[in-house]
């Protein structure tokens, strides 16, 4: 996704239920490094994006699909 000049990367997490806590709290330490290793291989490929900062995002959805409201985290991971 582009926010101006900025190339943000999105992770997007959801949960039906929250057995297990909500989709927010799945995002760790290491899925963000996932998601941080994803975009440097982006970049390798697609170099005319390079010389662009970068922003990872994260949207989680909690509850029935049709009905969920996003929780929006700018620069998750930064």
């Amino acid at each position: 996704m582009r926010d101006q000049d900025l190339i943000v990367f999105v992770e997007v997490r959801f949960r039906n239920a929250s057995r297990f806590g909500a989709a927010i709290h799945s995002i760790d330490r290491r899925k963000g490094a996932c998601v941080v290793r994803s975009a440097s291989v982006f970049l390798q490929q697609h170099p005319q994006w390079s010389n662009h900062p970068c922003r990872f995002d994260v949207i989680a959805y909690d509850g029935v699909a049709a009905r969920a409201n996003p929780t929006w985290i700018q620069a998750a991971f930064n």
